[in-house]
């Protein structure tokens, strides 16, 4: 008898846990509307996230996040843009240049030791956890 109540015990217990609803996944950091390019890695539960805000005047603003709400960090920088490259100067940190690469028509922004990975077909976590354009 008490192993036929331990049965319906466990049934009971699968099922309820098969109907339960999931956490809802809290929503990626959201762009500056004034941006004039905004790069995102898209990261949450399988990498760390990082968001980057080019703005008009000059400035950027880094965003980092993950899965974990109220986890964002912003900073601001200054920034230097050309066609195929943008360099980051924040205070405190050695000056970072991003590299621009494209891979089967998305634009992939890295730094130079990066780039043979993004444009390595068989690498794509590399392209997974690079910058790249929110809106494409």
């Amino acid at each position: 008898m008490t192993r036929e109540r331990l049965s319906i015990f466990l049934i009971g217990l699968v099922l309820c846990s098969c109907n339960s609803t999931p956490e809802p996944r809290p929503p990626r950091a959201l762009s500056d509307p004034h941006a004039i390019l905004s790069l995102d890695n898209r990261g949450g539960y399988s990498h760390s996230g990082r968001l980057l805000d080019l703005l008009p005047d000059g400035m950027v603003v880094e965003t980092r996040y993950s899965d974990v709400i109220g986890s964002e960090d912003k900073e601001a920088g200054r920034y230097r843009m050309t066609p195929n490259s943008i360099t980051l100067t924040f205070p405190d940190r050695k000056p970072e240049i991003l590299q621009k690469s494209i891979f089967e028509g998305t634009a992939y922004w890295t730094t130079a030791e990066g780039i043979q990975r993004i444009l390595d077909p068989h690498d794509s976590y590399s392209r997974q956890i690079a910058l790249r354009s929110k809106n494409g």
